[in-house]
């Protein structure tokens, strides 16, 4: 439970750290055109440095705010993302929110899966005790037990029967893989959701490696089909870095 103490640490919290300006609508219109052309493969040394700059020049961040005692969001921008009709926030002080972004939210005293629609609609509905940062696949902890989530179907891929989903200051996920545990042994997933079942004795996940796993006192690799082989020219999974 020590990650999730640190996660709940910043829940609810404004950058504090340096006091950026906010960002003009003129601003908003320039970072738009170099992403435009960035996306567009325009890419040079110019370019990428211009919008390296105007991202560290302000503050983009997702601003918390209060109203008789419940809490919404606001972007940089000043479009409500959230109306301010829940208990509290498990966000970051650096994250930036858009419309359609999903935010874990608290109502209740649960933790459940907003998207930012300009008033706060439930994608997962508040019941869990901790939600993990909302990528696709996030880990969720309910009644003593953790499992793991694919938000986009809405339903558990891992039930929730795990003794622990690895965890990295509310990330789920390092360099595209993550473990679980359950009855002393250990399963891996990796971020498109795919996984093993919990059933090695260690596995190892060096950065921009293939996943090593041992079974039976042997160690292995992981196939296309989630299997262990011991043949490493059918080793599919690697780790990598982004």
């Amino acid at each position: 439970m020590e990650n999730m103490n640190k996660r709940n640490e910043i829940n609810a919290t404004i950058k504090k750290e340096e006091k950026l300006p906010k960002p003009t609508l003129a601003d908003y219109e320039k970072r738009e055109k170099i992403e435009n052309q960035l996306s567009k493969g325009e890419a040079n040394d110019e370019l990428e440095s211009a919008y390296l700059n105007m991202m560290n020049s302000f503050d983009w961040s997702t601003r918390i705010f209060e109203k008789d005692g419940k809490y919404g969001l606001v972007n940089s921008r000043g479009e409500i993302l959230v109306q301010p009709f829940f208990d509290n926030f498990m966000t970051g002080s650096f994250d930036e929110h858009k419309i359609g972004s999903w935010v874990v939210a608290m109502q209740n005293e649960k933790w459940g899966v907003l998207i930012c629609d300009g008033t706060g609609s439930w994608l997962i509905k508040p019941e869990y005790d901790f939600i993990g940062y909302p990528n696709t696949i996030t880990h969720v902890y309910k009644d003593g037990k953790w499992g793991v989530i694919d938000l986009s179907k809405k339903e558990l891929i891992i039930p929730l029967e795990c003794d622990e989903v690895s965890s990295y200051n509310g990330f789920m996920f390092e360099n595209g893989i993550a473990t679980y545990s359950k009855n002393g042994k250990t399963g891996v997933i990796n971020e498109d959701g795919a996984f093993t079942e919990a059933i090695f004795e260690e596995v190892e996940c060096l950065p921009e490696e293939v996943v090593k796993v041992k079974l039976n006192g042997r160690w292995g690799f992981i196939n296309d089909n989630n299997q262990y082989t011991q043949n490493e020219d059918d080793a599919a999974w690697n780790t990598y870095i982004d």
